[in-house]
């Protein structure tokens, strides 16, 4: 929610084209509603939040990282190359480490990364994938300053056949 109200804030634009609506004109009331609900939303969700601006958390979303691309085709069996996307769940620097894993418990090689308080990290990464499949599911393990928070997102990667 902060994150898209930051985009309309700083853009300021005149139509707001969002798909789950009519058009929608701006004015200033516009900007500032924007901004009421961005700020309602994050007083509410720490208000019901169970942990503590000290303790570890993956902010008012709650997601701790992302695959990019979600679906991978290849060909032929080989590497799979994702970009990950991870957060540092804790209220200080630290140290994070990600690995790659599939359905089977095949695991990629460990990625270190460091990251600032509440920070988020970008790495690319790759797994092989060693046989023809059909939505075979590939996920990221996390570890921070050596706490394990086990997977924390998933992808899908699919080998030969029909792409979809």
């Amino acid at each position: 929610m902060q994150q898209s109200a930051d985009w309309l804030l700083g853009f300021h634009p005149d139509v707001v084209l969002s798909g789950h609506c009519s058009p929608q004109f701006t004015y200033d009331a516009f900007f500032e509603e924007i901004q009421k609900c961005a700020d309602d939303f994050r007083k509410l969700h720490e208000a019901v939040m169970p942990p503590g601006s000290d303790e570890a958390h993956f902010d008012l979303d709650s997601l701790a990282g992302w695959i990019w691309p979600y679906r991978t085709h290849l060909s032929n069996p080989g590497k799979a190359n994702l970009r990950v996307i991870a957060r540092n769940p804790l209220a200080y620097p630290a140290k994070l480490e990600l690995r790659l894993v599939d359905a089977r418990g095949k695991r990629g090689m460990p990625v270190i990364c460091h990251a600032a308080a509440r920070q988020e990290v970008e790495c690319d990464m790759e797994i092989a994938v060693d046989r023809a499949c059909i939505r075979q599911t590939i996920a990221v393990e996390l570890k921070v300053d050596g706490k394990t928070f086990r997977q924390i997102e998933e992808a899908m990667t699919i080998v030969g056949g029909t792409q979809f």
